[in-house]
């Protein structure tokens, strides 16, 4: 285990973050850093990053 808190990655397609998401990380603690990674809608075919939080 390490002292630093974690880095945490939420990965999905981009326009399928739930609008809830925001409010549940303030559950977290503010220590954890939290990165979203939205991905494009066709990452079956091949994964390409089209957003970054």
């Amino acid at each position: 285990m390490q002292p630093a808190p974690p880095l945490v990655f939420l990965v999905a397609p981009a326009i399928r973050f739930h609008p809830s998401t925001d409010t549940l990380l303030r559950f977290l603690s503010p220590e954890i850093e939290v990165r979203r990674v939205g991905l494009a809608e066709s990452w079956r075919r091949g994964l390409r990053v089209a957003l970054r939080q």
